[in-house]
This record gives structure tokens, C-alpha cells and sequence, in this order.
């Protein structure tokens, strides 16, 4: 995993808070922070350390150990994964580090329709709380499909 540093205990029980879907929180009061600790650990030290974007990236190469930046939406099959392939790509994209005004950019779509249609058919078929959590999920295979 690229890092420009070794994670403490704390940024790695952040990180697979994050992964399962707490809130900040839900994650400042289980580990006795104060929110703007909780910002610039995540922002600051934990980013800057996976070299991520975004909190979603972040938790993508938390949990992949850094090879999402090698996945393609096709890496999980239909048979294994309940999202569409062009569900799939937003949440690959999301976990690469882009945010959505680039997806939708890249994908020719409507800001309105990556936020409104595709992340929250996504959340609803992974039964993910937030984005961080579905792309956490979808990444690991918790919710009952798996990567070739």
C-alpha cells in the first residue's frame, strides 16, 4: 500500500469505523475525540499518509491495501455483484479518488443524475449508510458478492 507513513492504532480503528459505515460522529464518541481531531486526523495525517483525495479513497486503500487503483468495473461479475456495470463504474471512480462533479464528467451524465440516481441506487442495493460505507463494501465483498 503506498504510504508515506505508518498508521497509528487510532487512524487504523478510524479507518475501519469508516469502512463500516459510522458516521463522525458516531466515530467521536466511541473514541472519545473531538470532531475537529477526528477532521484533521482524517484530512491531515491519514490522507496525506495513503496518498488519498478523498475519505472514500482513503478507505478504498485502507481495505484493498492500495490495488484499487488497479481495478476496473469488470473485476466483479454480474453474477457476484447486485449493481449495474454503470453503478459499478461510479463507485470504482468514487473509490479512486474522484469526486462527483468528475465522475460525471468522465461519464458524459449529469451531476444530478451521479448524485441522485447512482449513488442512491447503490446505497440502497448494498445497503450501505453513506458512500465511504458502500465503497468499503463493495471493495471487500461484505454484502455477499466477491471479486474474481
Amino acid at each position: 500500500m503506498p504510504q508515506r507513513g505508518k498508521l497509528t492504532h487510532i487512524e487504523r480503528r478510524i479507518l475501519e469505523m469508516m469502512a463500516e459505515g459510522y458516521t463522525d460522529k458516531e466515530i467521536c464518541q466511541s473514541l472519545g475525540m473531538a470532531y475537529s481531531t477526528l477532521r484533521s486526523t482524517t484530512r491531515t495525517r491519514v490522507m496525506m499518509k495513503l496518498d488519498a483525495k478523498t475519505k472514500p479513497h482513503a478507505v478504498a486503500m485502507f481495505v484493498t491495501g492500495g490495488k484499487v487503483l488497479e481495478m476496473e468495473p469488470d473485476h466483479f461479475s454480474e453474477d457476484q455483484c447486485p449493481l449495474s456495470p454503470r453503478e459499478r463504474e461510479v463507485l470504482l471512480l468514487c473509490a479512486k479518488g474522484h469526486t462527483d462533479t468528475e465522475i460525471a464528467a468522465m461519464l458524459g451524465l449529469n451531476i444530478n443524475t451521479v448524485r441522485s440516481t447512482y449513488w442512491l441506487r447503490t446505497r440502497a442495493k448494498l445497503r450501505a449508510r453513506n458512500r465511504v460505507h458502500a465503497v468499503a463494501l463493495f471493495l471487500t465483498g461484505q454484502n455477499g458478492f466477491q471479486g474474481e
